[in-house]
C-alpha cells in the first residue's frame, strides 16, 4: 500500500538551510527526504511520551474516582457546617 505524500511550505534560518543543502549534496539525499527523516526522529519519542501519559491517566482513573468518592462525604459535611 503506497503512502500519500502531501506538500507543505516552511521557512528556516538561512544558515540552517545552507547546512541542510550542503548535507544533502554531500550525502546524495533529497532535501525533502532529510526533512521527513528529521521530523520523524523528532516526533517519534514525543508521540511515545503522549501515549504513555494517556495510558497513565487511564490507569489512574479508578483510583481517582475512589479518592473523589471518599472525600465527597467530607465535603458534604464541611458545607453543612458553613
Amino acid at each position: 500500500m503506497a503512502t500519500e505524500n502531501k506538500k507543505g511550505a516552511f521557512s528556516m534560518d538561512a544558515a540552517l538551510f545552507k547546512q541542510v543543502s550542503d548535507y544533502c549534496e554531500l550525502s546524495a539525499l533529497e532535501t525533502d527526504e532529510l526533512i521527513e527523516q528529521a521530523v520523524r526522529s523528532y516526533l517519534q519519542p514525543r508521540q511515545q511520551q503522549l501515549e504513555e501519559f494517556a495510558q497513565g491517566y487511564v490507569d489512574m482513573a479508578q483510583l481517582n474516582r475512589e479518592i473523589a468518592q471518599e472525600f465527597s462525604q467530607c465535603e458534604s459535611e464541611a458545607y453543612a457546617l458553613i
